[in-house]
């Protein structure tokens, strides 16, 4: 993930930072991706016309037990 997975995403113009965050649950390690971006536009151009589906790397297969269909995007304001 650090070698390829996060300079993905911060290398995609729009992008405000990526982090993978991960934990140990009963011998199964969990990660979540965590980035923020300047808009939907900028979300679109890593992800495509569809940026509520998820994306994943060909390698991804060989490391993860399931896959989620869809991500969740979060609106955050700073007022």
């Amino acid at each position: 993930m650090r070698i390829i997975a996060l300079p993905g995403y911060r290398g995609v113009d729009g992008n405000r930072g990526a982090w993978v965050m991960h934990r140990i649950e009963d011998n199964v390690a969990h990660f979540d991706m965590l980035s923020f971006w300047d808009d939907i536009d900028a979300i679109k151009r890593f992800a495509g016309e569809d940026y509520r589906m998820s994306q994943y790397f060909d390698f991804d297969e060989d490391f993860l037990i399931e896959k989620e269909l869809h991500v969740r995007h979060w609106y955050m304001y700073d007022e």
